[in-house]
Formats: C-alpha cells, structure tokens, sequence
C-alpha cells in the first residue's frame, strides 16, 4: 500500500462502517459535513466535494458547508464556483477570511473566469 494513500484508507474504512450503520439517506446526508472534513484533512478533495455536495442538498444554509465548498472549489482550480460558495457562506453569516477571500477571488481573476 502506497504510503500517501493511507489516510485516505482509513476515511474510506470509516465511511464504509458508517454507511453500513446508516439507516436512512438522511442519516448519512447529515454527517456529510463532517465526513467532507475529513476527507478535506487527507486532501481527498473529490470524496470531500462528493460529501458535501450531499450535505448541502440536505441544509445548503450552513456557512461553514458553504465556506468548506469554496475551499475545495479553489483548491480544484474552479475559481468561479469558490467564489459562489464564499459568497453564499458571506450572505449566510459575516466572516471576516470569507470577505477577504472574495476580495481577492474578484481581484486575481479575469472576469470571465468568475462566471458560474
């Protein structure tokens, strides 16, 4: 097992135990937030996103869900979906690092790059 993927493996192994413990969709639409955090910290950006994509079809009007997307989003390169989630994340509740960070989305790229 190559070294870089194991703590992958392990959020992998948690979610499966998880998922087999689940007893609705809900239930695992729920810890999607949490699980995408996870993922997040092991740089499983694409299991991240997944995750939380589901979690914000379950509550989409949770800052820190919209904030985490437009991480993800920028880390991926889709500057325009970033600035989406940063600025529903900013409408949802103040944020100092999210202002900034819209700030700096609008003032590094092209305007066409920023259409969603």
């Amino acid at each position: 097992m190559a070294a870089g993927r194991q703590p992958t493996d392990a959020v992998d192994r948690y979610v499966a135990k998880l998922t087999r413990q689940a007893t609705t969709g809900d239930d695992m639409a729920r810890r999607g937030l949490s699980l995408a955090r996870m993922y997040f910290q092991v740089q499983d950006l694409e299991s991240a996103k997944r995750h939380l994509l589901r979690y914000l079809g379950f509550d989409n009007r949770n800052h820190s869900a919209q904030k985490l997307m437009g991480y993800i989003y920028e880390k991926l390169g889709n500057m325009g979906h970033a600035l989406y989630h940063y600025e529903m994340s900013l409408k949802l509740q103040t944020q100092r690092d999210v202002a900034v960070k819209v700030a700096q989305l609008y003032c590094s790229q092209p305007p066409k790059d920023l259409i969603v």
